[in-house]
């Protein structure tokens, strides 16, 4: 009698056959009476690509009339088109590798046909007259002459052209090292090679997965690769998925399966660890529809829509303390439907005061204050008097005000950057208290909403939350208590962060919240249009979704540009990102969007009005503007726009 020996299993290949998906491995088989072993290629099969029956079905390699000897086999990789067709890694018994090419009609018995001309260590697929494979980058053969030289062993073999490039690694994305070729498949869009990258920092995996398109020249009824096929027509500009390995020292690519599931095609591709640990990922077809990359200057096409009437604010030349700039807005509803904008103005002295604007329908704003609302006082915002005075005098030109030199929005001192959230009956502001580089701190003040509501401006004197001797901006106050406590999003690179405390009493400018994140652009994701983050914007909106974050990043492919994304984070722990946006909703494409510092958009308001959601945001450090958007449409375009941290589903084979 003889039995499998599961511990012994190795997986080798992963294809798709009839719908399902089918994993071949090598095991050990023994001979319970006699001892005898010997190794057997066997495969399992799984109609969700997921869960895979535990019976072992036996598979075969015929060299000739002979059987392969599965011990000496290293690896495989399957391509299923049209016809089966395999790559075998093998080390033959004088321990000399090499790589053979074989067929099959049924995925079961396998036929050699001759020796694939590249090196054996490469990932390798054969298609019908092509062969793909990759090292550091990706290439192809192709097959030149239908009749060919006999190889050793007997088995037909080929002429082939030399390599041609197809693929290699691209600077500042997330393709920047080594691409394997994980799987080949034909779609409708094309031939669709899957490749991943692995890179390995603090001594653990980052696994990358990345496609490109090759189109299909049609002819009869056959389809075959265009004959220039270093011409892409398609190629992921981000990564499918990502995912993190901390233990292991390698994933290698098994290869990949297109499986229906409730009308929709998933792309499940595999891997197998160090320890023959099978892993898989699984994402909706993500091909259909798809054209190829676009310029990155490409319009923006979302859920937005900017208000016709841009921009709802502008300086007033002839007042002073708002004549070079109004931007960069707070902004709250109250209980009765009133939308208030507390915005950053600058005037001709350079300093930051905040502006009022009223709104009964979001977007006219017709009522709008004669006097700041709020002024920085020393140690909030407001530099020295001795110093201001050595500015007017001209002794000191470092001091002096000067867009070019103080580029925080042009000014060189005062409150920066607003964000309200109304709490009851209280309107809590949050700013940076900018007194020149050396010193932006996070301060915090309130009002009584009555008070606002008459233009009664009696602020609670403010206090600063942030330590001394770091430079800290885009902080956020929650518009409601979180797990029964105040909570303060405080960083969103190289993650979110959340501080909570039981009463905002708290901060009695002896107390404060240390922040690790540095000042200025934070590594975002590689390889996205957010590869660099800016900040948060608006404070959190509450949706049945989650908490709606919107916050600023940059490319580095674009690096004078400000886009914004959104973010859905978790209800009850707002540091768990539920959905990201795989592309950028907003960006500076109008001319009042970069009439003052161009590039600049930066979204610091916004509410839900009759359930649709209103951004307010600086347009070129310069003027307020408004963009708006049904909020269901909005928060389906977060959900479905996106790319999710890419979750692994280890398979059990036992």
């Amino acid at each position: 009698m003889k039995f499998f020996d599961e511990s012994r299993k190795n997986p080798l290949a992963v294809c798709a056959v009839k719908g399902k998906s089918v994993l071949y491995s090598k095991i050990l088989e023994v001979d319970k009476k006699t001892g005898v072993t010997s190794w057997q290629l066997i495969y399992n099969t799984s109609a969700d690509g997921q869960t895979f029956l535990k019976r072992n079905n036996r598979a075969c390699i015929y060299v000739g009339k002979k059987l392969l000897d599965i011990q000496w086999v290293q690896s495989m990789k399957i391509y299923a088109g049209d016809a089966f067709l395999m790559t075998i890694e093998i080390i033959d018994n004088e321990n000399k590798p090499e790589v053979l090419s074989a067929t099959s009609v049924d995925g079961k018995t396998w036929k050699v046909m001759g020796i694939v001309p590249i090196a054996v260590g490469k990932q390798s697929y054969v298609l019908p007259k092509k062969i793909f494979y990759s090292d550091k980058n990706i290439w192809v053969k192709t097959k030149l002459a239908r009749k060919t030289p006999p190889l050793r062993g007997g088995v037909g073999g080929g002429v082939w052209s030399p390599s041609e490039l197809v693929a290699q690694p691209r600077r500042d994305s997330f393709d920047t090292d080594l691409l394997r070729v994980v799987s080949v498949i034909h779609t409708p869009e094309g031939l669709v090679v899957i490749y991943d990258v692995e890179s390995f920092p603090e001594s653990s995996v980052n696994l990358f997965v990345g496609a490109l398109i090759l189109r299909d020249e049609v002819k009869g009824k056959q389809k075959h690769i265009s004959k220039d096929i270093s011409k892409i027509i398609w190629r992921s500009a981000h990564p499918l998925w990502e995912g993190r390995f901390g233990k292991t020292l390698h994933m290698t690519p098994l290869g990949s399966a297109l499986i229906k599931k409730k009308q929709m095609y998933h792309l499940i591709v595999y891997w197998k660890d160090d320890t023959n640990q099978v892993i898989s990922g699984s994402l909706t077809y993500p091909f259909t529809d798809r054209l190829p990359d676009k310029h990155i200057h490409k319009k923006i096409v979302g859920p937005l829509s900017r208000f016709h009437g841009n921009p709802v604010i502008a300086p007033r030349h002839a007042v002073g303390w708002e004549a070079d700039g109004t931007f960069n807005p707070a902004a709250f509803m109250d209980d009765e439907g009133a939308v208030h904008l507390l915005y950053r103005a600058i005037g001709t002295d350079g300093i930051s005061r905040i502006g009022y604007a009223h709104s009964t329908d979001g977007m006219h704003f017709s009522k709008r204050s004669a006097h700041p609302v709020f002024e920085p006082g020393r140690g909030f915002g407001m530099p020295s008097a001795s110093a201001r005075a050595s500015a007017r005098r001209g002794k000191n030109p470092l001091l002096k005000y000067n867009p070019l030199v103080y580029t925080s929005g042009g000014g060189w001192g005062g409150s920066e950057d607003p964000r309200t959230v109304k709490i009851r009956h209280t309107v809590y502001m949050l700013y940076m208290a900018f007194e020149g580089w050396n010193s932006m701190r996070m301060a915090l003040t309130s009002i009584h909403i009555d008070d606002l509501q008459t233009h009664d401006w009696h602020w609670q004197k403010p206090v600063l939350i942030s330590p001394p001797n770091q430079m800290n901006k885009n902080w956020l106050l929650f518009p409601e208590k979180v797990r029964g406590k105040y909570a303060i999003l405080h960083s969103i690179a190289p993650k979110v962060l959340v501080d909570y405390v039981d009463d905002l009493d708290k901060f009695d400018g002896t107390y404060f919240i240390h922040s690790p994140r540095p000042n200025g652009p934070q590594p975002g994701r590689h390889g996205f249009w957010d590869n660099l983050l800016r900040g948060a914007g608006p404070p959190p909106l509450k949706t049945p979704q989650g908490w709606l974050l919107l916050y600023h990043a940059i490319d580095r492919r674009d690096p004078n540009r400000y886009k914004l994304g959104a973010m859905l984070l978790d209800l009850k722990d707002p540091t768990v990102v539920l959905y990201r946006t795989d592309e950028p909703l907003l960006a500076s494409e109008m001319h009042y969007e970069n009439e003052g510092k161009a590039g600049v958009i930066y979204a610091s308001g916004a509410v839900i009005k009759d359930n649709k959601l209103f951004i307010y945001y600086g347009g070129g450090d310069r003027v307020v503007c408004v963009a708006s958007a049904p909020l269901d449409v909005f928060l389906k375009h977060v959900k479905e726009n996106k790319r999710a941290d890419f979750s692994f589903t280890k398979i059990n084979l036992d």
